[in-house]
């Protein structure tokens, strides 16, 4: 993994925590698709932040499937 991978996701122990801004705005969004891949297939979950979902929206859904 490259040091770009490095700064787009960071690992806490099993989960990594993807930082999808560079993708939203455009930035980067092949070092964030890259390391989206990487960590579903060899963790298979990933702790997404910064997606541009509001805490509403995300409480709403949850809402829904209980």
């Amino acid at each position: 993994m490259t040091a770009d991978h490095q700064s787009i996701g960071k690992n806490y122990d099993i989960v990594k925590v993807v930082d999808f801004q560079p993708f939203m705005d455009g930035s980067n969004k092949q070092i964030v698709a890259d390391t989206l891949i990487e960590s579903l297939k060899t963790i298979g979950f990933v702790y997404l932040v910064n997606h541009g979902l509001c805490q509403q929206k995300i409480d709403r859904m949850f809402e829904m499937v209980r």
